[in-house]
């Protein structure tokens, strides 16, 4: 398990940032287009420090299985010497990512040569490029036999409040993530319904399965939400056991 802790970085990083923009900030105007301009404004604001923040993250996510002596790499060869998994036959592991942990899981995919049955993701941080090198040639491969991801709909990601507190930002972290924190240039993230659509539900791989929220399948209506809803939980259990 790989705990960020994003929220309290964003925090103590963006809280003069924010305080400084205060006071200009639109107050007269259409709402939408106050909204819109205050959350274009924001991504431009933030793409330095944000992109310097994200760029870190993403670096400790791939060092857990980079090097010959990170974390990933001696879990993985201790399990060759290990009595259990002899018989792989009676080996059946799951991979769960939410956000960032996403990263993390998409390398562990490519590089620990295990057979996973299934990879469920929530809200899903990783680029899409950065999967499709990763992941989809395991799928193909048959390495991961089930993909499952569980992602927003594109108009619950543009009113999701979880950053208002910090920022005043009206869209979804994967929104800022997608067109600030990739150094400014707006970046096909997986876990954005347009992109998953465009990017991989295209390519029509058979063992991919996606369920946007909120719905049946998912009560979540924000980013964070995922983890802590017993409906998703449920149904990657339900998965898992299927």
């Amino acid at each position: 398990m790989w705990e960020t802790d994003l929220w309290s970085t964003l925090k103590n990083i963006y809280a003069d940032i924010d305080a400084k923009q205060q006071q200009q900030r639109t107050t007269g105007g259409p709402f939408d287009k106050m909204r819109t301009w205050w959350d274009d404004r924001l991504e431009k604001l933030l793409t330095v420090p944000g992109s310097k923040v994200w760029g870190e993250m993403k670096q400790n996510a791939d060092a857990i299985s980079s090097a010959q002596d990170s974390g990933g790499l001696k879990l993985y060869k201790a399990s060759t010497r290990s009595p259990y998994f002899k018989d792989k036959s009676k080996i059946r592991l799951h991979l769960i990512g939410h956000s960032a942990g996403a990263i993390v899981h998409s390398y562990i995919v490519n590089r620990l040569k295990w057979n996973f049955e299934t990879v469920n993701f929530m809200a899903p941080a990783v680029r899409a490029d950065v999967f499709k090198a990763n992941v989809v040639p395991e799928i193909l491969s048959g390495r991961v036999k089930q993909y499952n991801q569980f992602q927003l709909t594109d108009e619950t990601e543009l009113k999701d409040p979880t950053c208002q507190p910090i920022l005043g930002y009206n869209r979804s972290l994967l929104y800022l993530v997608s067109r600030s924190f990739e150094k400014g240039e707006e970046t096909p993230i997986l876990g954005m319904e347009k992109y998953f659509n465009s990017q991989i539900g295209s390519m029509g791989l058979k063992n991919i399965s996606f369920y946007d929220a909120p719905g049946s399948c998912s009560n979540s209506t924000t980013h964070g939400g995922f983890d802590d809803d017993h409906t998703t939980r449920d149904k990657i259990l339900a998965l898992i056991k299927g």
